[in-house]
């Protein structure tokens, strides 16, 4: 029986004004508030509300087959409870009905793996505690990190973390001729099972729902829905990738993309070869992994939609390594609002709006707010040497 594990993912995150060089010192805000609030309110209104409850409404009518995995950032728990608290209770009944596994993460879905141990552990608490907040369930033993990235070094501070599992890239320096579609173990962390994407089969997948343009895969039989749904004897395990965001339904237009998922959940629900399963049941299903080499950083091959960070352009990484010599001085700092600015500024859309190998200005499938890579790297700069001013003035009172 071929085994379909969903996962979705939401994280909102707040645009930064543009941030001039003479306002450093000012510490005035870092994003217009009424600009904010009607962003997230419209995020709720067309993608997360009708998704989420869509999901809801899968689960409740066919009880025993739809399971779903699901990553919420604590970024976007504390902007919906701020700015769109109606919908909050609907994450806590999916939770209540036992058949959605919320994921583990990081709070600001930050890139800290990449950059402070220490910083990388917090934010772990501090979404493990958000999510506790929201859904009064807490979150599972499996963990996914920002953009898929992973090798042996984050994995030992997720087993440090008490984390029995990652979600990562199915990178074929990683694999080599083995399929991703199966359960692998990481060769050198006891304990730590690794889950992996199909890239070229969620990219198709991506295109199904969102009913676009699809290019033909070499070797690919029939449509990529008759491939996802055949339960063959090679492909036991499917792990599909599916950010809130590319289902979102703009104002005034028809629900078609909730329909194609809608369909699709349906028709593997119909299928008696189909089971639908979150990443816990496979790591408890009696699979035995096959151990891998996770030596190298593994990173995205290319460009998709569900990843939002393509690291190694000198921008992010003097951005990123600026953000993070300031970590020492905010374990000094008790104000809640200075640490939710602190988690605001380690949202890795930031960095991802310096990515340079955008040729059409976008990213993650949003348009950049800026008008450059590089705007985006000075304002977001300026930013920083406001809040270590800050930081540098609270530690002296």
């Amino acid at each position: 029986m071929k085994k379909i594990c969903l996962i979705f993912r939401v994280h909102l995150s707040p645009t930064l004004r543009p941030y001039r060089f003479f306002e450093i010192g000012d510490h005035a805000p870092y994003y217009e508030e009424e600009t904010l609030a009607a962003d997230i309110l419209q995020e709720a209104q067309t993608c997360l509300q009708p998704i989420s409850q869509l999901l809801l409404r899968q689960i409740q009518s066919n009880r025993e087959k739809i399971r779903v995995a699901i990553f919420l950032s604590g970024m976007t728990a504390a902007l919906l409870e701020k700015y769109a608290p109606g919908l909050t209770p609907v994450f806590r009944q999916l939770a209540s009905t036992g058949c959605v596994e919320f994921l583990s993460g990081t709070y600001s879905w930050s890139l800290a793996s990449l950059y402070h141990p220490a910083a990388f552990q917090r934010q772990i608490a501090d979404h493990r505690q958000s999510m506790q907040e929201l859904t009064g369930a807490g979150t599972s033993g499996i963990f996914l990190n920002t953009g898929l990235i992973y090798n042996h070094q984050i994995g030992r501070q997720l087993r440090h973390a008490g984390m029995e599992g990652a979600l990562l890239e199915g990178n074929k320096q990683l694999l080599g001729w083995k399929s991703p579609d199966a359960l692998y173990a990481d060769s050198r962390i006891p304990g730590m099972k690794l889950f992996l994407n199909n890239p070229d089969l969620n990219k198709d997948f991506l295109h199904l729902l969102t009913g676009s343009q699809k290019i033909q895969r070499p070797g690919l039989k029939g449509s990529v829905q008759d491939e996802i749904l055949s339960a063959g004897e090679t492909d036991q395990q499917v792990n599909l990738f599916v950010p809130f965001e590319i289902l979102r339904q703009p104002e005034g237009h028809s629900s078609g993309n909730l329909h194609l998922l809608e369909y699709f959940l349906y028709k593997a629900g119909q299928s008696s070869g189909i089971q639908y399963c979150t990443p816990s049941d496979l790591l408890h299903s009696g699979v035995i992994p096959e151990a891998l080499p996770t030596d190298l950083y593994l990173l995205p091959e290319e460009k998709n939609n569900f990843l939002m960070y393509e690291p190694g352009n000198e921008l992010q990484q003097e951005a990123l390594t600026k953000l993070y010599e300031m970590t020492g001085k905010m374990e000094l700092i008790a104000d809640p609002e200075v640490w939710q600015e602190w988690n605001f500024l380690q949202s890795a859309v930031h960095p991802g709006h310096m990515a340079t190998n955008c040729p059409d200005g976008t990213h993650s499938g949003t348009n950049n707010p800026f008008p450059s890579p590089f705007d985006a790297f000075i304002i977001y700069m300026n930013i920083l040497n406001d809040f270590n001013l800050k930081l540098e003035q609270l530690a002296k009172k």
